[in-house]
């Protein structure tokens, strides 16, 4: 499954106005938020390439400059020398740092670790997306954290501050957190059905019958809980593209499950049986075989040799079927993170 799910946010910063006597505060304020506008350029780029390139790993190169930046920014403010006796303005700015730091260095080290295995099962899917929320969680809070000091130092300090302020870089954060969240939920959605099928298929190839028959209910089930989920969810912001895609991808499942491959498994009962008969004939000494018996070989090698080409069919039409599905739903979200995430 191509996009697997993967968000930050980032709600930082400022315009700011001030009147004549607080200049020397806003000089104070300017001379640290001036290094988070090349920290906001760093996220704002890793946020784009992990929405863009669907991968923690692809982004891992800026990932690794954002902590340079990180890194660099935390020496520039620690200089910075206390404003009216107090630092805690300053203070509160080098915490989100270290958390930022934090958060990059380690949370996102073991995101990559789990994303490598993610598609091993369910829950370490799951455990994947949650680790995902918990970076973010933890960055909010860091962020809220600073916005409150900020706003604390300007009322102190009499600097007016634009309330609505939010430049384009914090907007399009925001926007990409929306949508990977969103484009998360229903990847976790698809893949409860995707891992089933592919235990069924795996066992369809092993030639376990018990498990094809286990891992097929298991399917039928996931898939109608999965399009009972889709009735509930809304489309984002009138973009419906990407819940057709997957509905169109579960519907080929539960058909999959409950249509086609219980016609698949003739062909083992067919194998079984003409092994069963092949090997009484071989059993028994040239000139011994009855007509009888040759009549019941020649009758069950035709129609294994039959099953063997309408598995053979069937499995190749299931095939093309599930490639055209799933080109489409990688179409689909690659449209939609164009079309609702701007690179720029």
């Amino acid at each position: 499954m191509k996009h697997s799910m993967k968000y930050v946010v980032l709600c930082l910063l400022f315009f700011i106005y001030s009147t004549a006597f607080s200049q020397t505060a806003v000089e104070y304020l300017n001379s640290m938020t001036m290094e988070f506008g090349t920290i906001k350029n760093g996220y704002f780029e890793y946020i784009n390439q992990v929405a863009h390139g669907k991968s923690a790993k692809k982004a891992e190169t800026k990932r690794q400059e954002v902590l340079t930046i990180l890194k660099t920014s935390k020496s520039k403010i620690s200089k910075i020398k206390a404003f009216n006796g107090k630092t805690t303005l300053r203070d509160s700015l080098i915490s989100y740092l270290d958390l930022s730091y934090n958060v990059m260095t380690n949370d996102y080290s073991k995101i990559m670790d789990m994303e490598a295995i993610s598609e091993q099962s369910y829950d370490m899917m799951e455990a994947y997306v949650t680790a995902q929320e918990i970076a973010n969680q933890k960055i909010n809070k860091g962020s809220e954290m600073v916005n409150t000091q900020i706003a604390a130092f300007a009322a102190e300090n009499n600097i007016t501050m634009n309330a609505g302020a939010d430049d384009s870089r914090d907007k399009v954060i925001k926007i990409a957190n929306s949508v990977m969240k969103f484009q998360s939920n229903l990847n976790l959605l698809l893949f409860k059905s995707s891992f089933q099928e592919q235990q069924m298929i795996a066992a369809l190839s092993a030639g376990n019958i018990s498990l094809v028959q286990q891992s097929r209910t298991a399917l039928i089930q996931a898939s109608r809980e999965g399009l009972k989920s889709l009735d509930t969810i809304p489309s984002y912001k009138g973009d419906g593209t990407l819940e057709v895609a997957l509905r169109n991808i579960l519907n080929f499942y539960q058909d999959e499950a409950t249509n086609q491959i219980p016609g698949m498994l003739d062909f083992f009962l067919a194998k079984e049986n003409f092994e069963k008969i092949k090997k009484v004939v071989d059993s028994k000494p040239k000139g011994s075989v009855t007509k009888e018996e040759v009549d019941q070989y020649n009758a069950a090698l035709g129609k294994y040799n039959e099953s063997i080409n309408a598995y053979n069919t069937k499995n190749n039409t299931l095939n093309a079927k599930r490639t055209q599905l799933f080109n489409e739903w990688n179409a689909a979200g690659d449209a939609f993170l164009d079309k609702q995430i701007p690179k720029k």
